[in-house]
């Protein structure tokens, strides 16, 4: 396992290969400031991984995902996702939300807590249609902490993707960037990023791969 400020330059530089543009898909470093305003608004201190993250980048400004696809979130449209799941949260009540989630499954069993949606899950990559990967902060009893899965709107079954962040990236997005496929249409600035399938799905495979 490397540390953040080692394995995300070496990802930029991997899909930088493909596409020559990709650094300036990238925003600058956050601040202090803005990391300090998003533990405020989420309630709770960010994993120092993740602060490391956005120290690099704070997300993308690209309009289509940078990372196959999927968006990679700003701490401000982080904590806006955040909110978003909060308010469905509230909405939905306890009965509401046993029933979403009454399909959920974890794998490996026991690693994530088997629930719809979970105000300790921070979404980091996302697809545009509810549904992310990012860092889990209340694994279940045999799950560990900062712990990265994927979950959402669709995503009932939940995998263990990696232990956290720093052995994920080099896992699941360096590995990748060789076969990153960039379309480009009539104008220039409209390139997009994409695997033989949806991102989410493509990790997935490779988590189950490595389970056996």
């Amino acid at each position: 396992m490397g540390n953040i400020a080692a394995v995300w330059p070496a990802f930029v530089q991997a899909m930088s290969e493909q596409e020559h543009r990709f650094p300036e898909f990238l925003n600058e470093p956050a601040t202090e400031e803005e990391l300090l305003e998003a533990e405020q608004q989420l309630g709770f201190p960010l994993p120092e991984e993740i602060k490391e993250l956005y120290r690099i980048h704070n997300g993308q400004n690209h309009l289509y995902g940078i990372v196959f696809g999927l968006d990679f979130l700003s701490l401000t449209e982080l904590c806006r996702k955040h909110n978003d799941w909060k308010e469905l949260i509230d909405s939905e009540g306890p009965e509401g939300l046993a029933e979403l989630g009454s399909l959920c499954t974890s794998a490996p069993p026991g690693a994530i807590q088997t629930v719809y949606a979970n105000l300790r899950w921070l979404p980091l990559f996302y697809d545009g249609s509810g549904n992310a990967v990012g860092v889990d902060l209340d694994p279940g009893e045999q799950g560990s902490m900062c712990q990265i899965i994927n979950f959402g709107r669709d995503e009932d079954n939940k995998l263990v993707l990696a232990p956290n962040l720093a052995a994920f990236i080099p896992r699941y997005l360096t590995a990748f960037a060789g076969e990153v496929e960039i379309e480009a249409e009539d104008d220039e600035d409209d390139i997009f990023f994409s695997l033989d399938a949806h991102a989410i799905d493509v990790w997935k495979r490779r988590a189950k791969e490595g389970a056996h």
